[in-house]
């Protein structure tokens, strides 16, 4: 009289979740050999691997640069630069407060992987037990560059006289080649 005549056992999956973090700095509207980086970002999330990750996971998406802030899904296709630096670790630090609050399955970055500001992201990533997969975007080969480091002069100087120019400069890519120096003032080449 006391035992149950039927047992019911009710089963229910929900969807993971999926935080996406879009990088949208500055360096991100580079064009390279492979393309507009932001351009590659908008292909990637408007086709079929996004529309995969979705059909298996509820997604939460967000863009990133000195900080997070959530994108929907409809800002894909015309992503914008937000800021000129790039903070991975502020991503990965918003991941671990979201874990707090909603189970995580895992955690994706796109990105150039140009950290310029905050926490090292590997040190940000020691005791997260999420994981985390990157998405690089770019080129892999360095550009060839050449940046002005630092210049030096007189301060005070008289009209038509001479005075000395001291110039540090910087260059990636272009080993063991000759490449020309101009000193211009408003167009005009004062010395070379």
């Amino acid at each position: 009289i006391c035992e149950p005549a039927a047992s019911i056992v009710l089963e229910r999956s929900e969807k993971g979740t999926v935080l996406l973090f879009i990088d949208t700095s500055d360096s991100m509207s580079i064009t390279d050999r492979v393309g507009n980086r932001l351009e590659e970002v908008s292909k990637l999330l408007t086709g079929e691997w996004f529309t995969a990750l979705a059909d298996r996971y509820h997604i939460s998406t967000y863009q990133f640069s000195e900080r997070v802030t959530p994108i929907s899904v409809s800002a894909f296709d015309s992503l914008n630069t937000q800021a000129a630096a790039t903070n991975i670790s502020a991503a990965l630090e918003f991941a671990r407060t979201r874990s707090q609050l909603v189970e995580i399955a895992g955690i994706v970055l796109v990105t150039d992987g140009n950290h310029t500001v905050g926490r090292d992201p590997q040190r940000t990533t020691d005791g997260l037990t999420i994981p985390v997969y990157a998405i690089g975007v770019g080129d892999t080969l360095e550009a060839r560059d050449t940046a002005v480091i630092s210049h030096m002069t007189n301060e005070v100087a008289y009209v038509d006289s001479r005075i000395p120019v001291e110039v540090t400069i910087q260059s990636r890519g272009y080993e063991g080649e000759k490449v020309p120096v101009v000193l211009q003032e408003n167009g005009r080449t004062i010395d070379s």
